[in-house]
């Protein structure tokens, strides 16, 4: 991958990056300041509290592991390895890179990992 396309991606993970990071600080003030379990709720309210509570826990988590993606990337760039599939050590299609610039593997070895999940 020549140097402007790999400038191109560092901007775009910076970019996310900074964006990953507004977004969990404001998941941590939402999750600090309000916690519906906390309060005086019925049956059906709190079935429903916990759920979101739930679902907000998720969200951070999800946040969290792309954060750390993005993160793994930029030192890739930094070390010349960005773009390479960490199982296959090929080179990433253009195409997956410009859809998700922080994968770390190509389709097929992350079909053959999500594959290994399903199980």
């Amino acid at each position: 991958m020549d140097s402007a396309k790999i400038q191109h991606y560092k901007k775009v993970l910076l970019s996310l990056q900074s964006r990953m990071n507004r977004l969990l600080a404001k998941e941590q003030d939402y999750l600090r300041e309000f916690n519906p379990l906390t309060e005086s709720l019925d049956e059906g309210d709190f079935s429903q509290a916990t759920v979101d509570r739930e679902m907000e826990l998720l969200s951070r988590d999800a946040l969290s592991q792309i954060s750390k993606l993005i993160e793994l990337s930029l030192k890739k760039i930094e070390n010349g390895s960005y773009g390479i599939c960490e199982r296959c050590h090929q080179k990433i299609p253009e195409g997956r890179l410009k859809a998700l610039p922080y994968t770390p593997y190509c389709v097929s070895c992350q079909s053959i990992i999500e594959k290994r999940y399903e199980k």
